[in-house]
């Protein structure tokens, strides 16, 4: 039922939209008919009250149609807002998971769109090391492929995954 609500949320305040839209169209024309049935069956004042009634009906006509507009903006936003909330926790996840198995090599990098091409992103940088020093026997590896540091321990280059000897 709370699957993909953003969705939801949206698609509500678009329908919500279209029905207040309807019913303002229905209230501005049954007010601008009230007032010129008012001057035809001769109602004191009749002129004004065809007159009122017709700029009435056109005022809610203006009136409604932008309320309607504003408030379909907020509840369309919220929905977009349950949604973009909802995948920066799966790309949290996804990437708190990636980091917890420590010396793995990253298992796919993030794809990020930039104007008409997808580039692949590394997971994670590492500051670059200068140059590899001859190291005590229980010191960082350095990467032969991207000269970053890793811990002595490490199986995998964090920045690049290349395998360290």
């Amino acid at each position: 039922m709370f699957n993909n609500i953003g969705k939801k949320i949206k698609t509500l305040a678009v329908v919500i939209f279209v029905l207040e839209l309807i019913g303002v169209f229905i209230v501005g024309l049954v007010t601008m008919i009230g007032g010129a049935a008012g001057a035809s069956i001769g109602i004191k004042n009749s002129g004004v009250f065809g007159l009122t009634g017709f700029i009435g009906g056109l005022i809610i006509w203006i009136v409604g149609f932008l309320s309607s507009w504003i408030c379909s903006f907020f509840l369309y936003g919220f929905g977009e807002l349950i949604d973009k909330t909802a995948e920066n926790a799966q790309n949290t996840k996804r990437i708190a998971d990636q980091l917890s198995f420590g010396n793995l090599p990253p298992v796919s990098a993030p794809n990020v769109y930039r104007g008409g091409s997808v580039q692949a992103q590394p997971v994670y940088q590492a500051a670059p090391v200068q140059a590899p020093s001859p190291a005590p026997v229980n010191a960082d590896k350095i990467c032969g492929s991207c000269g970053v540091r890793n811990d002595p321990d490490a199986g995998f280059c964090v920045n690049c995954g290349k395998t360290l000897n």
